[in-house]
């Protein structure tokens, strides 16, 4: 860096708005030898395309799956086409699969949407499924199993993100952890593991169980509560509502399979993300569940596997540079005056479908 710049640690959540101290740092003329404060090695940072290692920062990199990058590589990842420009401008290719830049820019769900001239990809067409699951010998239609499908929510019906009907785990780290970007596999969750949460065997079993629900995953982490009574499924199918949340539709969130009749890491589902991704962590998992309009507020965190097993979901999603953080229920927050949605990407996930999001993606969903 110039000498005149002081050096420091970012903060967390803290950003870095130094573009032309970006080309200083990054560019040819980067000094050899010797380590700079935070612990990255000047001779690491002397051209944007040798591999790196970042410290870990306020948001929690040292967890992300992604470690070994070049600098051009993170730069794409966290989408921030500003910071893109400043550190790498070249033609060449930029990776061990020749692909340059622009093939990173161009591609499909691409965190770098906003980038001059390019014209975002049109959204995949996803009609809702009409087919019929056999579970014990009843047929039913297959994407609610007999749980209601009533809404009042407008369907999205289609992806701003690649949408694929399988998907291996040497496609999917060059093709898509490689590049930043998020997919959905189709039909993805095993057929025993959905007719397990039909309604009638989930009923047949948990019907008189009263569950805490609340406005998101964990209440406490925004300062809020539970709502002040439990719920039936009964209940909950067609939208949890309190007093404490308003108009608010509650949902449940555990670290325990709650009505599902086994560990996660026991359903044959379970053994496919393991062939896809084999360095999964089969200790951090958990479950959801709610009626209409319930969902996961606005968050962000290391990159995650996500299935669906019976209904329909929405999912609002950021690139890294524009993920953050709230307390306000996703169908609020979409229809709030001031909320520019050409910042998001929109997906819907049917029953059996699989999204993979890398790392530091701001998501939001609406069931």
């Amino acid at each position: 860096p110039a000498d005149d710049v002081p050096m420091r640690r970012l903060g967390p959540g803290e950003e870095l708005r130094v573009p032309g101290l970006a080309r200083e740092v990054l560019g040819p003329g980067a000094a050899a030898g010797g380590s700079a404060p935070g612990g990255l090695p000047k001779e690491a940072r002397a051209s944007p395309l040798q591999a790196v290692s970042l410290p870990e920062t306020g948001f929690g990199m040292g967890k992300w799956t992604h470690q070994a990058k070049t600098l051009i590589q993170l730069a794409v990842w966290q989408g921030h086409a500003d910071l893109v420009r400043a550190i790498y401008a070249g033609s060449e290719p930029i990776d061990s699969q020749q692909r340059t830049l622009m093939d990173y820019i161009s591609a499909v769900g691409s965190p770098v949407f906003n980038w001059p001239g390019r014209v975002r990809s049109p959204p995949v067409p996803r009609p809702p499924p009409e087919g019929q699951l056999s579970c014990g010998g009843q047929q039913m239609q297959e994407a609610y199993l007999g749980w209601t499908q009533e809404t009042t929510w407008d369907h999205y019906r289609a992806c701003d993100f690649e949408v694929v009907d399988a998907l291996n785990q040497q496609d999917f780290e060059e093709k898509f952890r490689d590049l930043g970007r998020p997919v959905l596999v189709r039909n993805f969750a095993a057929h025993a593991d959905r007719c397990a949460l039909a309604r009638s065997r989930v009923m047949e079993v948990h019907s008189r169980q009263q569950f805490n629900l609340g406005p998101i995953a964990y209440p406490n982490l925004i300062g809020a509560e539970p709502c002040e009574k439990t719920f039936s499924l009964k209940e909950a199918e067609q939208g949890a509502h309190c007093h404490r949340h308003g108009n608010t539709s509650n949902y449940y969130a555990s670290h325990s399979p709650g009505i599902l009749d086994r560990d996660l890491t026991e359903t044959e589902t379970f053994g496919k993300v393991k062939e896809l991704l084999p360095r999964i962590n089969h200790l951090s998992k958990q479950y959801f569940w709610g009626g209409d309009r319930s969902g996961a507020a606005l968050h962000f965190h290391a990159a995650a596997f996500n299935v669906l097993f019976i209904g329909e979901k929405e999912w609002y999603v950021t690139p890294p540079y524009l993920s953050a953080r709230s307390g306000i229920a996703t169908y609020e927050l979409m229809h709030r005056e001031g909320i520019n949605m050409d910042h998001l990407f929109r997906c819907t996930q049917y029953a059996g479908d699989l999204v993979l999001l890398p790392d530091g993606w701001g998501h939001a969903t609406l069931n």
